[in-house]
């Protein structure tokens, strides 16, 4: 069994729905244009993020290099001043 109701149409067509039915549509035109405003923003906003993350990781590439290369450097050092004239003559205690 199937109920239909049927409203009257020309309650719909009455002055104050159609003012607020145009207030409603200047209120949504003004949201979209913001939020294609705010859409254009945040766009921008990803671009820059990805090129900041890619020259960070540029950054982390290189200083974990560094520290690579400077951990050599001290191991380098280390046995030059165990294997040094200075520690042959005088008893220098080992770290290891």
């Amino acid at each position: 069994m199937c109920i239909i109701i049927l409203l009257p149409m020309h309650g719909f067509l009455t002055y104050p729905y159609l003012k607020y039915m145009s207030e409603y549509v200047k209120y949504m035109s003004e949201y979209v244009k913001y939020m294609s405003e705010y859409v254009k923003y945040m766009s921008e906003y990803v671009k820059y993020m990805s090129e900041y993350v890619k020259y960070m990781s540029e950054y982390v590439k290189y200083m974990s290099e560094y520290v690579k290369y400077m951990s050599e450097y001290v191991k380098y050092m280390s046995e030059y001043a165990c294997n040094s004239y200075i520690s042959k003559k005088f008893v220098v205690p080992s770290l290891i």
